[in-house]
């Protein structure tokens, strides 16, 4: 039974780092894409003034 616990529990870290790793690329392309929108949105304002 011990084994089977530990072998549970070592399943359990691995879906949780797995979870984090997820979590944390998420966080990046939602920071990146933050920072497309904002790009777009300069050039957009730059494109005004020229124009």
């Amino acid at each position: 039974m011990v084994g089977h616990n530990n072998k549970l529990r070592a399943k359990l870290r691995e879906e949780l780092h797995r979870i984090d790793n997820t979590s944390r690329l998420l966080e990046q392309t939602t920071l990146t894409d933050q920072g497309i929108d904002q790009t777009v949105q300069e050039v957009q304002m730059k494109s005004k003034i020229c124009s």
